[in-house]
């Protein structure tokens, strides 16, 4: 069914003849930029029926559209270049050499040309799976532009109502088993179905599935959809959800000072424009809510739709052309995934920020020492017992307590209470060391993985030079050799510090370093452009609580993201507090600009750098950007709070200086300021940008 306009007369076929003339006549005339071909192609492999004045909606739809097709088309173009280039790449004992540094001297050993071999060679297969999944997804993408319904991209009440209703399915299943399992282990212990067999093994408890995680599952291919029908270009699938925006809403030919005093408006707008936060349906984040009220009753399950995605980020990477400086907005949304991540998605995670392969944590040391507490409690509480009974039984019946026999009786237990106490100190010491050993064992194994992984990015990163692969963003390294998906011990809190003299606390808050919205749109922009791209400024808004009228609530930047990013929008103190903020859309927000504290070139150790003194250069640094203005950097939930405590913000500064350390805060891997689409062509982007 093609694209009609029903008016009085009835339905007709809509043809670029007569879409000039029902725009025309409305006083809305065809946008110079929407050339013949596009709207042809538009009006013959969509469907849509327009009332007669639905002209500001065909507008908008066919925008979307042509966007979009501007974006796929560039995309695969630049992708085309960049598989021409790997297919002439070899793995010679040359090269391996190259990335080696080898001058001259004696040769690396065998097994240092192995392994380096085996590095690229990884390397070169990575870069084909990339290739071949970011052109599944742009291929995959251009048909979704030119089949089916023009609407498929919004969300009907029916459609919200049966995602709803499968969700309710799936809590009342688990529900069911939970209880099923509860009866089963209620029931006494058979011998078996012949009597003499053993006893049946106690019923397994089914995995509570958390309701926060499946409401991200089931919002990720609304949100997707939604997005590419207004013409963003999106993550592929199986990725954390980022998207590209279209480029009429880039920034071009604005640098500096300029750009950081107009980037906080133009960013807001952006986020109002596209609904991408708001307290209704028609927003991004809310695309899931209750619509009907006997899901709006069911207060557990919206909540969990309502709070399913809790922060939103418009991030900004910046290029050149021709001299020409271009920034770039790019959308990311924390957690928002197809299923429950693991090893498959991180790596592809890794693989499309152009790092090493994904590593799962590495085990932590048990602790040596073997406790024989438990033993000698046992053993001492069985020859108390049995000297009891003795006693007891030696006791006359009716003997005072004065009689000998009692006074031995009551010797016995005296003595066993000072020797139980005895056990139970020696017992809770033997816990304590247990416990200290096993935390610093663990914070020593972040450290030597920091180490680790900072070689194998630095062998990585070499590797990709000599090569001109696509390089990763120095945030993209900061978060990997940073990466761990979740802690060992109980005692790492995001409000403890640990004093250790080395080793590295990862526990800055409660979610990892690829968890966040940031690292989302980092890994979007580098799939799409087929080239790292640090984020020059970061733009974190509210997911989960109100957004007020002006859709534009900013959040407080993360810890990770505090500790790994260039540049972030903070909040400032407001003396309206959040009502106001909500009322008037008006947020008193400050710039915060990491490298402006930092020292323009690496401090080796040999020149006194200490990453574990709470008073180094890096450390300062980092209490200075973390404090901000005047008026000090706030949480978005009272607008009062300090954003970052001091063990937080002692946590990012020993972070960073660990980055410090390894190298990967020199400026040089900073990834601002590539060339836009690399591989397509210097007069195919000009035309683009034009």
């Amino acid at each position: 069914m093609p694209v009609t306009l029903k008016n009085l007369a009835g339905t007709t076929t809509l043809t670029n003849d007569s879409v000039d003339k029902w725009l025309g006549n409305a006083g809305y005339p065809v946008p110079e930029h929407l050339d013949a071909k596009c709207i042809e192609q538009f009006l013959s492999s969509r469907n849509k029926t327009y009332g007669f004045l639905q002209q500001q909606t065909f507008l908008s739809d066919i925008e979307g559209f042509y966007q979009a097709r501007r974006g796929i088309k560039i995309a695969l173009k630049n992708l085309d270049g960049y598989e021409a280039s790997l297919a002439n790449h070899r793995v010679t004992d040359t090269l391996v050499l190259q990335v080696l540094d080898y001058k001259s001297g004696k040769k690396p050993s065998d097994e240092v040309m192995d392994f380096v071999r085996q590095q690229i060679s990884e390397v070169l297969r990575e870069e084909w799976t990339y290739v071949r999944e970011c052109r599944e997804s742009l291929e995959e993408q251009w048909r979704w532009h030119h089949t089916g319904s023009v609407d498929k991209g919004a969300l009907s009440p029916v459609a919200v109502n049966r995602i709803l209703k499968q969700f309710s399915d799936q809590t009342t299943a688990y529900k069911e088993q939970v209880q099923k399992a509860q009866e089963q282990a209620k029931k006494p212990k058979g011998k078996g179905a012949s009597g003499g067999g053993q006893a049946e093994p106690p019923p397994v408890m089914p995995k509570p599935p958390t309701e926060k995680d499946r409401a991200k599952y089931a919002y990720y291919d609304p949100i997707r959809n939604r997005l590419m029908s207004l013409g963003f270009v999106v993550s592929p699938p199986g990725t954390a959800l980022g998207a590209v925006f279209p480029e009429k809403d880039w920034i071009k030919g604005v640098a500096g000072v300029r750009f950081n005093q107009e980037v906080k408006a133009y960013t807001d707008a952006l986020a109002a424009r596209y609904h991408l936060i708001g307290d209704d349906e028609t927003s991004l984040t809310r695309l899931l809510m209750a619509r009907h009220p006997q899901w709006a009753a069911m207060k557990e399950m919206k909540s969990a739709f309502v709070s399913a995605v809790g922060c939103l980020c418009v991030s900004w990477t910046r290029h050149t052309v021709a001299g020409r400086t271009v920034h770039v907005p790019i959308l990311g949304l924390s957690g928002v995934v197809q299923e429950e991540p693991g090893p498959s998605y991180f790596q592809k995670y890794c693989r499309h920020l152009g790092l090493p392969n994904w590593q799962p944590d590495p085990s932590i040391p048990a602790y040596g020492e073997t406790s024989l507490v438990a033993e000698k409690f046992k053993t001492a509480q069985a020859l108390m017992k049995r000297e009891e009974e003795r006693l007891k039984k030696l006791v006359p019946q009716k003997a005072p307590k004065e009689a000998p026999e009692v006074q031995a009786l009551q010797r016995h237990r005296a003595s066993w209470k000072v020797t139980s106490e005895k056990l139970e100190q020696e017992k809770a010491e033997f816990q304590q060391r247990k416990s200290t050993s096993e935390l610093a064992n663990e914070l020593n194994v972040n450290y030597e993985t920091m180490i680790e992984r900072t070689n194998l990015v630095a062998l990585g990163y070499r590797a990709r030079t000599l090569l001109r692969l696509r390089t990763p963003a120095r945030q993209a390294l900061f978060s990997y050799v940073s990466f761990r998906q979740d802690k060992s011990h109980d005692d790492l809190s995001v409000k403890t510090l640990q004093d250790v003299k080395l080793g590295v606390d990862l526990w800055v808050c409660g979610w990892h370093s690829l968890n966040c919205a940031e690292p989302a749109a980092l890994m979007t922009a580098s799939s799409y452009f087929a080239e790292g791209c640090d984020v020059l400024v970061c733009f974190p808004y509210e997911g989960l609580n109100d957004a007020g009228t002006g859709r534009n609530r900013p959040k407080e930047t993360c810890p990770w993201c505090a500790a790994v990013e260039l540049g972030f929008r903070s909040l400032s103190e407001n003396k309206g507090k959040v009502p106001t903020g909500l009322s008037t859309g008006a947020w008193l927000t400050q710039l915060t600009l990491t490298l402006q504290d930092e020292p323009d070139e690496v401090l080796p150790v040999n020149r006194g750098f200490d990453a574990f003194q709470d008073d180094n250069s890096i450390m300062t640094a980092t209490r200075m950007t973390l404090a901000g203005d005047d008026k000090g950097l706030v949480k978005n939930s009272d607008l009062e709070s300090p954003a970052y405590s001091s063990v937080v913000m002692t946590k990012i500064g020993r972070l960073r200086s660990m980055y410090h350390l390894l190298g990967l805060i020199d400026r040089e891997v900073v990834a601002l300021d590539r060339q836009l689409y690399p591989h397509a062509g210097f007069g195919v982007v000009s035309r683009f940008l034009k």
